[in-house]
């Protein structure tokens, strides 16, 4: 009881202290007025106003910049957080779908998937833009 009352006892001080300073603020309306004359409109941009899809660049002008011996060592070193997506250019949401399904370990078999279909690519030298900017969570389903 004692301990409540002086955690009180201090927040009432403190309460007080701040009053105190607070009325050491005066506003200048002529400043203010100014102020708001003087002011630009700022327009919002709402998560809906991005672009499209079909704006975004070609995938093949992507991949020629991806390298698959790096996304298959990133699968290899991050792939339980789904650093290889990222790297490709997934939406950072699928990353974090990997970290969740690697807590319940789902996601070591999901990564064990990709980092196969990375090796093939690496292998047999194949087009890596299938898995470029794929927005499906299991971003190989197109090409069995």
């Amino acid at each position: 009881m004692k301990k409540t009352l002086a955690f009180f006892s201090l927040l009432l001080v403190m309460g007080m202290g701040f009053q105190a300073q607070a009325s050491k603020y005066k506003i200048d309306q002529t400043n203010l007025d100014q102020m708001m004359v003087n002011a630009h409109q700022i327009e919002t941009m709402s998560i809906f106003d991005l672009p499209d899809v079909g704006t975004m660049p070609d995938n093949q002008k992507i991949a020629a910049e991806k390298d698959p011996v790096v996304a298959l060592l990133v699968c290899t070193f991050l792939g339980w957080i789904g650093g290889h997506r990222y790297y490709l250019g997934t939406k950072t949401v699928n990353c974090l779908w990997y970290f969740l399904l690697s807590c319940i370990g789902v996601g070591g078999i999901l990564v064990a998937i990709d980092w196969i279909f990375l090796l093939i690519v690496v292998i047999d030298k194949k087009d890596l833009s299938p898995y470029i900017d794929n927005p499906k969570l299991l971003m190989w389903t197109d090409q069995l």
